[in-house]
């Protein structure tokens, strides 16, 4: 039977949002959020929420009552680590893993432990990793101490019917590189775990079927070659489905229809936008299920009722969802919901297991996230939390797509932000290349370093250039071997489009960024020193030649393999910033984090010799206890106040002004 929808839902509000008038202080921005809207997850039966607050270096887990948001249960994680993941395993058992946060990346980069932990807190033991049998259990614990096993596990996802066990994927420490992951199901209550699977490739990731079984391995070699491997069902062997050395084309399974009866996969094409295929178990043809003409789905939409996979969310401008079946009931919800709160981004969660209760999240460009819960029956919905209470949205600068034609013909895509209340003209403005550089894209979402920025009276340019993910393998692989040159071009093009559209006053631009923007930002101002009154490089790489042999990058085969894929060895000097730095002639900001493991600190002080060297007004600054996020608050803050006071001094309305010309490409801004 099919539901049916009115056209708006009903809102209860559990509170009023107080009244704000003037901008948001750095205080604000570099508060943390209260909670972390990728990381809710309500409890089976309904009667709670566990998530995940910030806190600083460090993460909490915290349980509430859902009926009267009273705190249930709290623990915290120790200093420089996070909670990757969770699931609730029963009505009232969590299972937890651990993780470490790294520059552009939200999520945490697990470190393979896995905890148990009852909702009010009891019960709390390492159940998996490589502190599992060293530490004795909680006084509460009832959990038996186990021989140590060293081994790194991540979750896939707890048992169905029982309420005691969960799916994990795990490898042995100590295997080197030759990581061949298995599929484990783990006991809760002792850790005690019982093989289900193995992967025939080495760091392997698994899908589970509808029925539990172990249907796709896909994983990667030292080389980085991707293969795919299916088997009907767990007693049949596996089969080699692609081999990214033969096909040139990278295939990711995202999971199967309800009945089991489709697979669904993200697919590289031959040219333009990747696309979702809808593959026939039994024969292995495949079908277009979605693909957008301009950009790659980035995010999988799962039905609340069975978790089956409903449709994708894509960005070739403001986000959009492609329905794999428009009519279904699930994909009828969504589509409700988001008519509900236009222009705003809707992502539905799991429901109980009675199907009557569902969360969704809502988010947006000037909203970090809010929570609702949804009564699947009466259709009513109620606000249950926001993500940050400290920054009204209607304070923040809104961001439109933005696209024009680089300088060679390909057209490029990215998004602005404009301080608040601005007619978007002539305006002094601020450059920011995204990190990464590979895969990572910038989406029309909220963006904290941004928004700091833009009300601060800053537009914020923020061009996906050749290289970012979201526009195609082909997009991506055109940034290979391409560092300073033409991703550097894509950016310079990007500046001078939006001194041409009258968006930006050609004398008050800035460049500035992170990880890889750092260095985007000071090989800018080398390459282009008319064009840029200062630039501005937070925990960036700065040398190419320490980079291929010094970070956690190349501290692993698969990861030199990787470095000397994307990066043009007999140009490593030339496309370095720290060998062009007596071509710039701007003045500089440089921060770093001391225990930075990406973009180890030396390149961030080996840059500032350098600058001072060559004559250039250099601020530098390395903060103690911090890698390649910075998490205390007082650093935050520091950077923030350092980071606009800069932008004040050298393109703020007192600064001097200054002549820059530049032929511009063609393009639009959509609102």
């Amino acid at each position: 039977m099919r539901f049916r929808f009115a056209a708006t839902f009903v809102l209860a509000f559990a509170c009023t949002a107080p009244a704000f008038g003037a901008p948001p202080s750095i205080e604000d921005f570099a508060a943390d959020a209260d909670f972390d809207i990728e990381q809710i997850k309500l409890s089976p039966t309904g009667d709670y929420l566990a998530l995940t607050v910030p806190l600083g270096d460090r993460t909490g887990l915290l349980t509430l009552r859902l009926s009267d948001m009273s705190r249930v249960g709290a623990i915290q994680a120790g200093r420089n680590t996070h909670i990757a993941d969770l699931e609730w395993i029963g009505p009232e058992r969590l299972v937890y893993s651990m993780g470490q946060k790294y520059g552009d990346l939200k999520a945490p980069i697990p470190t393979g432990e896995l905890y148990g932990i009852d909702v009010d807190g009891g019960n709390h033991a390492n159940l998996v990793g490589y502190r599992a049998g060293d530490s004795q259990p909680s006084a509460q614990s009832r959990i038996q101490r186990r021989k140590a096993e060293r081994i790194f596990a991540t979750l896939i996802e707890p048992v169905k019917d029982d309420p005691t066990d969960v799916f994990i994927a795990s490898f042995p420490f100590g295997d080197g590189e030759a990581r061949y992951t298995q599929v484990d199901r783990l006991d809760v209550r002792n850790g005690r775990r019982i093989k289900v699977a193995s992967a025939p490739v080495t760091r392997a990731s698994f899908t589970l079927d509808h029925a539990q079984r172990v249907r796709f391995a896909r994983g990667e070699d030292v080389q980085n070659v991707s293969k795919l491997y299916y088997r009907p069902d767990d007693d049949s062997d596996w089969v080699l489905l692609n081999d990214q050395s033969v096909s040139k084309r990278l295939m990711i399974p995202l999971g199967f229809s309800a009945d089991d009866a489709v697979a669904y996969l993200l697919v590289d094409e031959t040219s333009g936008p990747r696309s979702v295929q809808a593959m026939d178990p039994a024969t292995r043809a495949m079908r277009e299920a979605a693909r957008d003409s301009i950009a790659d789905p980035y995010e999988v939409l799962y039905s609340p009722y069975d978790d089956a996979p409903i449709g994708v969310m894509v960005a070739p401008g403001l986000p959009r969802a492609i329905y794999f079946d428009p009519d279904s009931d699930a994909a009828r919800l969504h589509r409700a919901l988001q008519a509900s709160f236009p222009g705003q981004t809707v992502r539905l969660r799991r429901a109980t297991a009675d199907g009557g209760t569902t969360l969704f999240t809502v988010a947006g460009d000037r909203n970090s996230g809010e929570i609702y819960s949804l009564d699947l029956k009466t259709k009513k919905a109620a606000f249950v939390t926001a993500a940050s209470s400290r920054i009204d949205p209607e304070t923040l600068g809104k961001v439109q797509p933005i696209d024009f034609e680089a300088r060679d013909g390909t057209r490029i895509h990215g998004y602005l932000t404009l301080p608040p209340g601005s007619d978007g003209k002539n305006l002094p403005m601020v450059v920011m290349p995204h990190g990464g550089p590979f895969g990572i894209f910038d989406t029309w979402t909220y963006d904290t370093e941004a928004q700091l920025l833009a009300t601060r009276g800053y537009a914020v340019l923020q061009p996906n250039f050749r290289g970012s993910g979201g526009y195609g393998a082909g997009f991506e692989y055109a940034g290979y071997k391409q560092w300073g040159r033409l991703m550097q071009d894509d950016v310079t093009d990007a500046t001078r489009w939006a001194i041409a559209q009258g968006i930006a006053d050609a004398g008050r631009i800035c460049i500035h960024g992170s990880s890889y923007g750092g260095y985007a930002a000071l090989m800018g101002a080398a390459r282009e020193p008319a064009l840029y009154r200062c630039a501005s490089g937070n925990v960036g790489v700065y040398d190419l030649r320490t980079m291929l042999h010094v970070g956690d990058t190349a501290s692993v085969q698969w990861g030199r393999n990787y470095l000397k894929d994307v990066m043009d060895l007999d140009r490593l000097a030339e496309d370095s910033p720290l060998v062009q730095a007596g071509k710039i002639r701007v003045p500089v900001l440089l921060s770093a984090g001391a225990e930075d493991e990406r973009a180890p600190p030396t390149h961030t002080e080996r840059m500032e010799n350098a600058l001072r060297a060559a004559g250039v007004p250099v601020d530098a600054k390395v903060y103690k206890g911090e890698g390649h996020t910075y998490f205390l608050r007082a650093n935050v803050e520091d950077y923030y106040t350092r980071l606009v006071a800069f932008m004040d001094r050298h393109i703020g309305k007192d600064a001097a002004p200054a002549a820059a010309t530049a032929a511009a490409p063609t393009g639009s801004t959509d609102g």
